[in-house]
C-alpha cells in the first residue's frame, strides 16, 4: 500500500494529530517531515511544548532504512514534543516504532482516545502502565485543524 498521512493541528490544545498509513519510502519520508514542520509553525505555544499523537494503525511493516530515517525525525530536539503518544496495532509494526522511538520518552495504546486522554492529563507524567494499555517509550503529535496540512503521500515515511 502506498504510504499516505494526514495531519491535523488544534492550536489551542497545542494538539498535533498525525495518522500515517502504507509503506513509506524516503521521499514519503521527506513529504512528512515538510508537512508535520509546517504544522508546527502554526502552533501557538512554546518550543516543545505541544503534544502529539501519532495513529500507525495502518501502517505497513517498514523497512529497516526507512526505521532509521524515522528515528532520525523522532531525535530531532527542535521538533520534540512534550508528550508522544502513539496508537499501534499489536504486530510487529509496534516493536519497529518502539525501537525507532527508543529516544523518547513516548507511551503506546491501543485506542485514540485512551492516547488524547493521556496526552491532555495534567503533568507531571503518570506511572507507567502494561504495554497492552499505554506504555511508556516516545512523544507524539498534536490534533490542528488546517485542511492545508492534510497529505496524501505516495512513497513511505
Amino acid at each position: 500500500m502506498k504510504a499516505h498521512f494526514s495531519i491535523r493541528v488544534d492550536v489551542p490544545r497545542s494538539l498535533v494529530v498525525i495518522t500515517m498509513a502504507g509503506f513509506f519510502e524516503p521521499a514519503d519520508i521527506a513529504r512528512f517531515v515538510a508537512a508535520r514542520n509546517d504544522a508546527h509553525r502554526l502552533l501557538s505555544c512554546g518550543a516543545n511544548q505541544q503534544v502529539t499523537l501519532i495513529d500507525i494503525r495502518a501502517m505497513d511493516i517498514q523497512a529497516q532504512d526507512s526505521v532509521a530515517a524515522f528515528r532520525a525525525v523522532l531525535v530531532d530536539p527542535a521538533r520534540a514534543s512534550r508528550r508522544l503518544a502513539f496508537v499501534v496495532p499489536q504486530s510487529l509494526a509496534r516493536m519497529q516504532i518502539q525501537r525507532a522511538a527508543d529516544s523518547r520518552a513516548a507511551h503506546y495504546f491501543g485506542s485514540l482516545e485512551d492516547a488524547e486522554h493521556w496526552l491532555m492529563a495534567p503533568d507531571p507524567d503518570p506511572a507507567p502502565v502494561p504495554a497492552s494499555t499505554g506504555t511508556p517509550a516516545a512523544p507524539a503529535a498534536s490534533a490542528v485543524s488546517a485542511a492545508a496540512l492534510r497529505a496524501n503521500a505516495a512513497l513511505p515515511a
